[in-house]
């Protein structure tokens, strides 16, 4: 018995904590929407498209998915004219808003198309709540509207996860095509074409651990009771 309760106090210190995680793919062929809405493992998600440049108000662009992933468009005449079906750069600066239901780590994500070149900004909402809606934001004021800073990737290749390392759990983060406001690394713009294809979250899921008290406790009952044990 001895034995057997300390196997069962190492289990109780060891542990603490695990993580869920969720992969969304955003690879399909189901064409333009207002926004993307999803559910995996109880974790929802709503995706809006943005775009603006530096100094004006965003406005809320479409969501179009094709087979290699998602894109942002502006109007109805660049849907038509099969061009910029990507989140680029290129005289405005795109970027897709993911919103959850509850708060997540944005691991990685990964895109399944790109044109020129692929570099891509990546921030986090650390104000109050959630955000949803940008349009009373414009890009040089984006980091002082509650958003932090995830970093800026170069060369993201096609189909391959690229890791994040976020510093922050968040309900509502924002991938970009490579965006200064953001993150300035010095890099060129007006060149990034990309359609975005997954991301990767995590939530983590503790466990209470015993107070460092209520073990002491428990760990001098079984000692006294095997003292007991040894005089008998």
């Amino acid at each position: 018995m001895f034995k057997t309760s300390l196997l069962i106090i190492a289990a109780l210190i060891g542990f603490q904590a695990s993580a869920a995680t969720q992969v969304w793919d955003l690879s399909n062929s189901s064409g333009t929407s207002s926004s993307l809405s999803m559910n995996i493992n109880g974790v929802n998600a709503n995706i809006t498209g943005w775009s603006g440049t530096g100094y004006q108000n965003m406005r809320q662009a479409w969501i179009g998915q094709w087979s290699s992933g998602s894109g942002v468009i502006h109007d109805w005449n660049e849907y038509n004219s099969n061009t910029h079906h990507s989140m680029d750069n290129s005289g405005q600066y795109d970027a897709m808003l993911i919103t959850f239901d509850q708060e997540v780590s944005l691991d990685s994500f990964s895109i399944g198309w790109h044109y020129n070149d692929s570099d891509v900004s990546v921030a986090a909402y650390t104000g109050n709540g959630s955000m949803t809606d940008l349009s009373g934001t414009s890009w040089n004021s984006f980091l002082t509207s509650g958003w932090t800073s995830q970093g800026s990737f170069s060369d993201v290749a096609n189909n391959t996860y690229q890791s994040i390392s976020p510093t922050v759990t968040s309900k509502s983060w924002l991938i970009s095509a490579y965006n200064p406001f953001i993150a300035n690394m010095g890099w060129s713009t007006g060149n990034d074409f990309m359609k975005l294809s997954g991301l990767q979250t995590s939530q983590k899921i503790t466990t209470e651990v015993p107070e460092p008290a209520a073990i002491a406790l428990f760990l001098l009952g079984l000692a006294t009771l095997a003292g007991r044990k040894r005089n008998v």
